[in-house]
């Protein structure tokens, strides 16, 4: 768009998110007088530690559907680092020589959120699926390095797991914000890391588009995670009450909501758009690490353009999958088809050859206008089409 359109758009969605967002909080402050006494009976009823226990449960219920054992779930404690505990899953390998994957989930997720790829890859190699500190079931103390320097301390706490678990060497796969966190990650630990395979990262361009720039405003107002707003009701009520979706997805990642502020802390709002405010394209030029790259074809969150432009400017391999959005992973088809790759790239003895791999000042996709910095809107009906096709989890695995 050119700038008065776009300047157009802003000013729309910046009236119509305030007036939503006193309609909104009018109808919340309504309900609550009106449900107040259910309300009530249900903070009484439900404790922190039935809370605990209903989460704990609905993760052993998503472990079983793929066939693992609640003991593959664990933590680690942190004494020196004011107990900072990391949870985990963890499924060993028959033959000690497997190589070791470890899977970094994204926002909004956690290593639960990771089981499709899991199951599959569990097989062939030695598979850890971290919840990053700060989310999910990670306890990261309220002042930690977190709060200095989110990013520089979701590395480090990452790096004292490795040394904990003694994983010198691994193939590191990430997604969203986990892929963004383990490029991080990766310049940092070079000489763990052996293969690095990045699943629709967010934070490689410094934009995050015009019309698509305010989905971060969900993140920089903290309504991502909603339920939370009601403290304990509002969890027990997400829990018992929404649809599946939400039944799996809130329950089991937002215990808290530091993860939604450590994510909030990295974008800059303005009236026109939003704005990675630290990205990451500069490592991709000078990494030596073999990196691949997976994108949904309906990725609405960073686009598949963004892939085709890394791919043009740092000539690494793409993976687009069919009928997904941002998780590639998210239909059967594709969590076997991510696990194909993972396992080809894992396979690779491989270095990049940085001078082949540095960047092109006019990629062809800016020759196309094509512009990597926007968000193509277009694929939402695409992904709508797309996403009523079955997501079960296959018949054999229940």
């Amino acid at each position: 768009m050119c700038f008065p359109f776009d300047a157009l758009a802003a000013a729309f969605f910046w009236v119509f998110f305030c007036l939503f967002g006193v309609f909104f909080t009018s109808l919340s402050l309504a309900a609550l007088i009106f449900f107040s006494p259910f309300l009530f009976w249900v903070w009484d009823e439900y404790t922190e530690e039935k809370c605990e226990d209903l989460l704990r449960k609905a993760e052993i219920a998503k472990l079983k559907q793929y066939q693992l054992s609640e003991l593959s779930l664990k933590t680690l404690t942190f004494e020196r680092h004011k107990n900072v505990l990391m949870r985990y899953i963890e499924v060993e390998h028959d033959n000690p020589d497997a190589k070791t994957i470890l899977l970094l989930h994204g926002e909004s997720m956690t290593s639960i959120s990771m089981l499709p790829l899991v199951h599959i890859l569990k097989s062939k190699y030695r598979v850890i699926a971290l919840d990053l500190p700060g989310f999910g079931r990670s306890v990261v103390p309220t002042k930690s390095l977190l709060n200095d320097n989110p990013l520089r301390g979701l590395v480090f706490y990452i790096q004292e797991f490795c040394e904990a678990k003694k994983l010198d060497s691994f193939v590191l796969v990430g997604h969203s914000f986990g892929a963004y966190i383990a490029l991080n990650f990766t310049d940092y630990s070079k000489e763990r890391v052996s293969q690095l395979v990045l699943m629709d990262p967010i934070g490689i361009f410094p934009g995050i588009g015009s019309l698509g720039a305010f989905w971060p405003v969900f993140f920089n107002f903290g309504l991502i995670d909603y339920p939370s707003l009601f403290g304990r009701c509002g969890r027990i009520l997400a829990h018992n009450f929404l649809t599946d979706a939400i039944n799996t997805w809130f329950p089991i990642s937002f215990p808290t909501n530091l993860g939604t502020k450590i994510v909030a802390s990295m974008i800059q709002l303005s009236f026109l758009g939003s704005y990675w405010s630290d990205p990451k394209s500069h490592i991709l030029s000078i990494l030596t690490t073999y990196t691949t790259l997976v994108y949904g074809r309906y990725d609405m969150v960073v686009g598949i353009h963004q892939g085709q432009a890394i791919n043009d400017m740092f000539d690494m391999e793409l993976l687009i999958v069919d009928d997904v959005g941002h998780i590639p992973f998210e239909t059967p088809k594709g969590a076997e088809e991510v696990a194909n790759f993972i396992h080809e790239t894992a396979k690779t003895t491989m270095t990049r050859n940085v001078s082949r791999a540095s960047v092109k000042l006019r990629p062809h996709s800016y020759k196309t206008n094509f512009n990597p910095m926007s968000l193509p809107l277009n694929a939402k009906e695409a992904y709508a089409n797309a996403s009523n096709k079955d997501k079960s989890v296959p018949e054999e695995l229940l």
